[in-house]
């Protein structure tokens, strides 16, 4: 390969002989030469008798195969020897990127509005043979199949403009990732690439969290805080506001100041802050708002009965005109009595907790053991005829590892059919045949023994440390309800063994003249994973 303007030497193998004559053929054709140096194609003679072309100034017209014939005094062919391919080339500008019509310099940023579908042009100027195989990737991924090659031939130039058009729709999945345009061609080595990554600008997206955990009571005099996150793009930060009842002016509410991280603190929290709350943010492209959120404020001494509140309407606190307004982005369960139910999870569990709080024995009991379970039995056998709900079992304490999945059961009878299951997690509320992120209820199951007796099931596809805690599960029909609580321990997977322990099946150690070879004497010992390992000695 040759560059259009160079000078190139030919060698022909066939020498000069008394009676031999030498004939230069390109393409199959004769090619007549002379001996002055004049002109652009010329002889070429060495010392010892060797021949060859020397082409001055090469041009697209030399292009192709060139030979060198021995020729006889007749003017016969006596021997063709094969010469070279000669290729002449443009060696090519390096490609760059081309967007809105703007030359980008290499690994510039293309910024972007979410969802909009635009053009991304890679460029090749002054290719001769032209530029054949141009392929775009998305970081390692190929996207080739999205783009198309345009050709422009320049005659005068004798070169071509190769421009690869790629069309994309901008998702916010492209945020910050880089594209790469990767250009071959004959006379580089190496493919030669062009890149810029992406810079997407997208609404605000609002994530809220409370200390303590959604699902535990908020009392009075404690402290508490909401934590407002957004994912934006440019950032936003986050303000808090407060929304007041339907009859009420949201001017007679007291301000309320969002630090910089976004987050809302009570150090001592009152009754009266109890209502609606929002996070907002002003944003390059308008104000957004989440969804409203009742904060629940109660007096120690507000400890109603679950049966009394699941009786009343389930309808939470009106929101004002403003909030139910808003586009919001609902994260959670949208069922209409959420609310309530979260309220009736919170007075059940704090009314569970107080009646067990007399002893850690009793707690256990009440929680853990299988006693628990037929003193449940007992205690309301009598309903069971009277066609109320009975939950008859569950797993009442559970120790899941993260990540791990886990399934919670409960088993139940009632007359007629249930007319609401729900289980209530943190700030979910599920009916029978939900899912939601990684949490799942199955579908009601009769039990094979009875007609009036179901089993119902919630599973976490992956535990998660924030789904450690009480989980409720309610059924109820018109002639009654029950509920269970499920305590959930989360905790990270370890192995310990401990050669001092006092829970042996025997002494420890044992004593040595009373051991044999038959005796064996094991150690057990809870790590936090629950994980149980023994000694053997």
């Amino acid at each position: 390969m040759i560059n259009p303007g160079d000078r190139i030497n030919i060698p022909c193998s066939v020498g000069l002989t008394p009676g031999v004559s030498v004939q230069w053929v390109q393409n199959g054709k004769p090619i007549l030469l002379d001996f002055s140096t004049t002109q652009r194609r010329h002889w070429n003679i060495t010392n010892d008798g060797q021949t060859g072309l020397t082409i001055n100034r090469v041009t697209k017209i030399d292009e192709g195969l060139w030979e060198c014939w021995e020729l006889d005094s007749r003017g016969s062919v006596k021997q063709k020897a094969l010469v070279m391919r000669l290729v002449v080339t443009n060696i090519p500008e390096e490609p760059y990127i081309e967007f809105e019509g703007k030359r980008m310099p290499n690994h510039s940023t293309l910024t972007i509005r979410e969802n909009t579908v635009v053009n991304v042009n890679c460029v090749v100027r002054g290719a001769s043979p032209p530029v054949r195989h141009i392929f775009w990737y998305l970081q390692h991924q190929n996207i080739t199949q999205e783009s198309k090659i345009l050709m422009e031939y320049s005659a005068e130039e004798d070169v071509s403009l190769a421009i690869s058009l790629l069309t994309i729709n901008a998702t916010q999945d492209y945020h910050k990732k880089v594209i790469i345009c990767q250009v071959f061609h004959v006379s580089w080595l190496n493919p030669v690439t062009a890149s810029a990554s992406f810079d997407i600008l997208y609404v605000p997206a609002f994530s809220i969290t409370r200390d303590p955990g959604f699902g535990y009571p908020i009392l009075e005099g404690m402290p508490v805080s909401l934590k407002c996150d957004i994912d934006a793009n440019p950032l936003s930060a986050a303000k808090w506001h407060r929304d007041a009842e339907p009859s009420q002016s949201n001017a007679s509410l007291p301000q309320i100041e969002t630090e910089s991280d976004g987050t809302l603190y009570f150090s001592h929290i009152s009754k009266s802050d109890t209502g609606w709350y929002k996070c907002t943010t002003d944003h390059q492209f308008g104000q957004f708002s989440s969804f409203g959120y009742y904060l629940n404020v109660r007096k120690p001494a507000e400890l109603q009965d679950l049966e009394h509140i699941l009786r009343s309407p389930l309808v939470p606190p009106p929101l004002s005109t403003d909030t139910i307004d808003n586009k919001e982005r609902i994260v959670a369960d949208s069922e209409p009595n959420e609310a309530a139910l979260m309220k009736a999870y919170e007075a059940s569990k704090e009314s569970f907790e107080t009646s067990i709080s007399g002893s850690s024995h009793q707690r256990y009991n009440e929680r853990n053991g299988p006693q628990s379970i037929q003193q449940h039995r007992e205690c309301t056998g009598n309903r069971i005829n009277t066609g109320e709900p009975v939950i008859e079992s569950i797993n009442r304490t559970v120790i899941a590892l993260v990540g791990s999945q886990i399934s919670l059961a409960a088993r139940f009878c009632c007359s007629p059919r249930p007319k609401k299951v729900y289980w209530i997690h943190r700030h979910l509320a599920l009916m029978p045949k939900r899912t939601i992120g990684p949490y799942t209820t199955k579908e009601l199951i009769m039990t094979s023994d009875s007609m009036n007796c179901f089993t119902s099931t919630f599973e976490i596809s992956s535990v998660k440390p924030e789904d450690s805690g009480d989980i409720l599960f309610i059924v109820m029909n018109p002639k009654g309800i029950d509920n269970a609580l499920v305590s959930v321990n989360v905790t990270v997977a370890s192995f310990s063994v401990s050669r001092d322990c006092n829970a042996c099946t025997g002494d420890w150690p044992p004593d040595t003249a009373q051991a044999s070879p038959a005796n064996e004497w094991r150690c057990y010992e809870l790590t936090m994973a629950s994980v149980v390992t023994h000694i053997v000695c």
